[in-house]
């Protein structure tokens, strides 16, 4: 056991595993960084010893869906002899690189798999990487990247079944591995992220839903009140809207807080004694 803190980061060639590997080194962390591209380990190794110089960092190539591969992650974390954070932020999103990812009906078995082997798989085997050194100390911290898709963000986005089902998953096995160790001293999170700029989704619509973002699309359909005011005096309102993402779908990427100029349509004004429906 050293004083310095040591960090295993899955994912950490790229996206949000590579800014975790990079803040945590900044902080005075070891950091073992485990990643498939090799062009990106060797950078991946040069921007730790920038970070964070001096403190004995570790890059790895292994993919986290193979349990041999793991198992050489885990024979290496043994070595060390120590392990008190584990960041398992390896993701696999899609396979082409259409702008859309495909609909269940074309979503192929193959593609299926490789989702639930990289995004579920690849994070019990981190997860089996470091529980032993874990429970030996008594303490640690396990950290696994989820996603705003899940029943703690939306509900679920259309176009990305496989990605949708083992974050959904990935949030439940968090809350019982949460229930199962937290008597021996570890600490499990799942953490929810909206839309991060990541090669992940670079280039696609899953940059915003469809172009935008989850702000904008509230600020669309939140335009019922000032409409309704400009027409009648509004005493109260009451407002009933279908927000599913096929409602509000913007042609091209719309950067955060940029003005969207939106032209409502009145259709109908209905009067009654419980008072007036603008359709």
């Amino acid at each position: 056991m050293t004083d310095r803190q040591i960090a295993l980061v899955t994912g950490a060639t790229s996206g949000i595993g590579w800014a975790v590997a990079l803040e945590l080194a900044r902080r005075g962390w070891q950091v073992v960084g485990v990643g498939r591209a090799q062009d990106r380990l060797a950078a991946l190794a040069e921007a730790l010893d920038g970070a964070g110089p001096g403190l004995g960092h570790v890059t790895q190539a292994a993919d986290v869906s193979k349990p041999g591969d793991m198992d050489r992650i885990a024979a290496l974390m043994c070595e060390i002899g120590q392990v008190d954070l584990l960041i398992a932020s390896a993701v696999y999103g899609r396979e082409s690189a259409d702008s859309l990812p495909p609909r269940t009906h074309d979503l192929s078995l193959a593609e299926w798999q490789k989702s639930i082997d990289v995004n579920l798989h690849g994070v019990v085997l981190a997860d089996h990487a470091v529980l032993p050194l874990m429970r030996e100390a008594g303490f640690g911290d396990i950290v696994h990247i989820g996603s705003s898709i899940t029943p703690h963000g939306m509900k679920g986005q259309a176009l990305a079944p496989a990605y949708c089902a083992t974050k959904f998953a990935l949030a439940a096995l968090g809350r019982e591995m949460a229930r199962e160790l937290e008597d021996e001293g570890i600490v499990v999170r799942t953490i929810f992220p909206g839309t991060v700029e990541t090669p992940l989704i670079e280039g696609t619509a899953l940059a915003g839903p469809f172009g935008g973002t989850i702000a904008q699309g509230m600020l669309v359909l939140s335009l019922g009140p000032p409409l309704a005011r400009r027409i009648y005096t509004v005493a109260g309102f009451e407002q009933s809207l279908n927000y599913g993402f096929d409602r509000v779908r913007f042609v091209r990427p719309v950067p955060v807080e940029s003005r969207i100029r939106v032209s409502p349509t009145v259709v109908a004004v209905d009067e009654s004694d419980a008072g007036v429906r603008v359709t």
